[in-house]
């Protein structure tokens, strides 16, 4: 038996000897740290496997969290090594980090911040950052948390589409000129 032993009190007056012992029904307790531990271990499945970034940083670039998807996206061998790392490091162009800072400044938050990221093997990406700032009573950034999706691909279209309007236009401008030599 697991169970603790309960705190017993003797007292003994000549020939009678009372035993009074405090029992306490701790199941309930019990019930709610167990519950509490499988809230905590859905969270941190939901936290890791959540197909996007998330990360918590302090207002200097300290990477407090990253879940696995971020650390996949940026193609970190692990978690440890991904936050060792400041933020600022990340960004193709260091100034970009300073304009998020800025516009969560004005703002308290940013929406869909497009910027170029390094992974880990130095290939740039394309990102979109939100991000939320996280105040103390004093009025101060305390952290920021924030997700981080790769837009990459979807930058590659745009491109691609802006390089097609261009050679439409062209096409169009050269026919037109044509058909005014020919007239």
């Amino acid at each position: 038996d697991d169970r603790p032993e309960a705190p017993r009190v003797t007292l003994r007056l000549e020939n009678v000897t009372l035993t009074v012992a405090v029992v306490q029904d701790i199941t309930q307790q019990l019930q709610a740290r167990e519950a509490l531990k499988e809230s905590e271990q859905r969270y941190q499945t939901l936290y890791d496997t959540v197909p996007i970034g998330l990360y918590q940083t302090t207002p200097d670039g300290s990477i407090l969290s990253a879940n696995l998807s971020l650390v996949s996206l940026l193609g970190f061998p692990d978690k440890q090594t991904l936050i060792t790392r400041k933020a600022s490091d990340f960004y193709v162009d260091v100034s970009e980090r300073q304009h998020l800072l800025a516009a969560l400044a004005n703002n308290s938050s940013v929406h869909d911040f497009e910027t170029r990221f390094l992974r880990y093997d130095g290939a740039a990406i394309w990102v979109a950052i939100s991000s939320q700032a996280v105040y103390d009573r004093n009025g101060q950034v305390q952290v920021i948390d924030g997700t981080i999706r790769d837009i990459t691909a979807q930058k590659r279209i745009e491109n691609a589409e802006r390089r097609q309007r261009k050679l439409a236009d062209l096409l169009a401008e050269s026919a037109a000129l044509i058909n005014s030599t020919l007239d």
